[in-house]
């Protein structure tokens, strides 16, 4: 159990998680970087912020609010 939150936080994950992100982000990176220490396997799927691709309707409609980093397990 995790704290007091009563979640159950798995330890590792057979499942790779989809990180969206733009890979020079600090959040991004913060992102990953939890992934790397919880030991949870992740695959970074880049999102270009300077050609505004997080406001492209393919990624805004996975994201409504057009906001990087995006997490999809």
């Amino acid at each position: 159990m995790y704290a007091d939150s009563g979640l159950d936080i798995p330890q590792s994950s057979d499942k790779m998680v989809k990180l969206y992100g733009f890979p020079t982000s600090t959040c991004t990176r913060l992102v990953a970087l939890v992934c790397k220490e919880k030991e949870v396997p992740y695959e970074l799927i880049p999102v270009d912020l300077t050609k505004g691709e997080q406001k492209a309707p393919d990624f805004v409609a996975k994201q409504p609010f057009g906001q990087v980093p995006y997490i999809v397990s």
